[in-house]
């Protein structure tokens, strides 16, 4: 069995995105997560933030940060 690895996953998303869509995609990549018997250890809403370069021709965004603890072998499952 691999060890268990820390993984960090930073969502840029729109600035108009509204809670439920944000909390809405937390869930989707949760699943994503549990489904390779990882887990989300914790997750840090940055807040809207101007970004260095454009993203679709925007640089406002919505940043969250999420720490993962998975074992080592799911970046070869999900690549796949």
């Amino acid at each position: 069995m691999s060890t268990v690895r820390q993984y960090e996953l930073v969502y840029i998303t729109p600035p108009e995105i509204t809670e439920e869509a944000l909390a809405d995609l937390h869930q989707q990549v949760s699943a994503v997560v549990d489904r390779f018997g990882g887990t989300i250890e914790k997750t840090e809403n940055w807040g809207r933030r101007r970004l260095a370069y454009e993203i679709n021709h925007q640089r406002p965004a919505r940043c969250s940060k999420s720490s993962i603890a998975v074992c080592g072998c799911w970046t070869l499952s999900c690549a796949t």
